[in-house]
């Protein structure tokens, strides 16, 4: 996203965020900050590249309960850590393969994922947001990584901006497929969907607040998603707030450098012929 915001936030949020270890949110800083490739010192002094954990597969179980698979170094211990103080711990296997099963809730639910070593801490990027049958990577002026694809081939899935207007769209096509995009009718661009499916596009104009209809197409199919892109306010307490969305969410959060995003995750739009 061009531009995030980089405004100041109180010291007091940026303290809570310090110390509940949330350092998720910079698109590509290592480990603390979470910009960069992840690295670890070996025995020469010299750096390695150390592959942060990920999620693969998020499954529904029994009793609203939600259970995350994903990769990590073989035999490292993976931690998925709350806002709010609490934490849930897994080992991977020697295949690098972790699970963990989290308690039913009604509402959506931030996490950061790190693998905690005796070489230090690798934090994934971003923040992992889990709601009732959804899953996404939000991502610090960027777009947010969808974790559940969605039932229709081609699909908007979400939506992030910044308060200057500075907007991402992702969404999911057929693989490889070209996806247009148009804002209102008006026509956005192309981009190039990767072999999962999965695309983002940088709006080159900033978004003005208020409400919007994005539509991409590919081949002879179209997607339409309605939005509001009017800016959040910041979270009464805690890093972020989240509020439904139809058969989405709204999620406002702070990034750990300062200023606000705001995130909309769309649940299932349909195709038109």
């Amino acid at each position: 996203m061009p531009g995030p915001i980089r405004t100041a936030v109180t010291d007091t949020l940026l303290l809570t965020l310090a110390l509940i270890g949330l350092v998720a949110c910079g698109p590509r800083r290592a480990a603390r900050d979470d910009h960069g490739p992840a690295k670890a010192a070996s025995a020469t002094g010299e750096t390695a590249y150390r592959r942060p954990p990920g999620v693969t597969r998020v499954i529904a179980e029994p009793a609203g309960r939600i259970r995350l698979e994903g990769t990590a170094d073989p035999l490292s211990r993976v931690r998925l850590a709350s806002p709010f103080g609490q934490s849930l711990f897994s080992k991977a296997d020697a295949q690098g393969v972790w699970r963990l099963s989290l308690p039913p809730s009604a509402h959506l639910r931030l996490f950061s994922l790190s693998m905690v070593e005796d070489a230090g801490a690798v934090q994934a990027e971003g923040y992992l947001a889990v709601a009732p049958g959804l899953a996404a990577q939000l991502r610090a002026g960027d777009g947010a990584l969808m974790l559940t694809p969605p039932r229709a081939t081609l699909a908007v899935t979400a939506l992030d901006f910044d308060r200057k207007g500075a907007a991402v769209v992702s969404g999911h096509a057929p693989a490889g497929s070209t996806v247009s995009l148009a804002i209102d009718a008006k026509a956005a661009g192309e981009v190039a969907a990767d072999s999962q499916g999965a695309f983002t596009f940088d709006l080159g104009e900033p978004l003005t607040p208020g409400p919007h209809d994005i539509r991409v197409a590919a081949g002879a199919s179209s997607s339409l998603a309605q939005a509001d892109a009017t800016p959040g306010e910041p979270p009464a307490s805690g890093p972020f707030a989240a509020t439904p969305l139809g058969s989405g969410w709204r999620i406002v959060w702070m990034p750990p450098g300062g200023g606000l995003q705001t995130t909309l995750l769309f649940g299932q739009p349909g195709i038109r012929p």
